[in-house]
């Protein structure tokens, strides 16, 4: 095995339980680079063990070098410590950083990881966080968990994103002339005046996930003026404008927005799955009685770096 190539030793390294690279790197000077390699190219602390491994990836930068993904939820460690550990790995692909209280003064300044493909956190957006996704000019999936948005957005940063998760109110700062394929709006409202920002992408939207506080059938006709020729995944969650119980002319009002949508493949409403099928002449109709979400078989998932949705 010693005589094999770094690069197919590698790959093998990978493949191992976690819990097996360090016996694996005492093994031989040889196997040891090789296997630090691995335990450290993916890390995910979430307990009390992440203060000795940022202790090594603050007073080893050549072992910070080797991380690609972090990721940080739930745990509270010296602030001071993650940000020398946070400079030191320059070659990061993946970032997340979803703790309480975490505050955007432990992100490095400066260009530090132009590998950067993605950024989720739960820290507000300032100036601070908005310099730091300036310098990662490769970022394409972002999640910002924070309702709070208060910093500038230059017009030349995220020239590559294609997934967005957040609010409403980011969504409205950051969507507009950016390539984003995938909206999924966590906190705020998908009102008619918000459809037309989405709209501004720079790439055709082809997937949308939100909760709305306006009717429902409002909000379907707004998508259906502005995001209807590409949207071919919809979920909407609203909190106002059904009738209880809805009623079969609801239904059927609801199918009939939908037809405003020649590309979708699928939708839901706050647990409703709306059934169709396609014809011969490859146009899709959608039935006026919709399903439970749960009752949906085969299940169909769509998948992104911050969640998975089920339709």
């Amino acid at each position: 095995m010693l005589q094999l190539p770094p690069e197919l030793l590698n790959q093998v390294f990978c493949s191992l339980p976690i819990a097996d690279l360090p016996a694996v790197a005492r093994v031989t000077t040889t196997l040891y680079p090789i296997a630090l390699r691995s335990l450290y190219r993916s890390l995910s602390i979430a307990d009390a063990s992440g203060h000795a491994i940022l202790s090594v990836l603050v007073q080893k930068p050549e072992v910070a070098g080797f991380v690609r993904k972090f990721s940080l939820a739930d745990v509270v460690l010296c602030p001071h410590q993650l940000k020398a550990a946070l400079a030191n790995m320059k070659a990061l692909t993946s970032l997340d950083l979803f703790v309480d209280g975490i505050e955007s003064w432990i992100l490095p300044s400066g260009l530090v990881s132009p590998q950067l493909r993605h950024f989720g956190t739960s820290m507000p957006y300032d100036d601070r966080v908005a310099a730091f996704c300036a310098g990662a000019q490769h970022l394409e999936t972002i999640h910002l968990a924070s309702i709070e948005f208060s910093g500038s957005v230059d017009a030349h940063a995220f020239p590559r994103m294609s997934i967005f998760t957040g609010s409403a109110a980011a969504a409205i700062a950051l969507v507009p002339g950016r390539p984003v394929e995938s909206i999924f709006i966590t906190s705020g409202d998908l009102s008619e005046d918000l459809v037309p920002f989405l709209a501004k992408s720079s790439a055709n939207v082809a997937i949308l996930s939100a909760q709305t506080n306006s009717i429902p059938l409002l909000v379907l006709h707004a998508l259906g003026r502005h995001l209807s020729q590409n949207l071919a995944y919809l979920q909407l969650n609203s909190t106002r404008g059904f009738p209880a119980p809805p009623t079969t002319m609801f239904y059927e009002e609801v199918s009939d927005a939908l037809a405003l949508f020649p590309s979708l493949r699928s939708f839901e409403l706050s647990g409703m799955y709306w059934p169709s099928q396609v014809h011969r002449d490859d146009k899709r109709a959608w039935q006026s009685q919709p399903l439970p979400a749960h009752d949906l078989v085969p299940e169909l998932e769509i998948e992104s770096d911050d969640f998975i949705l089920s339709w």
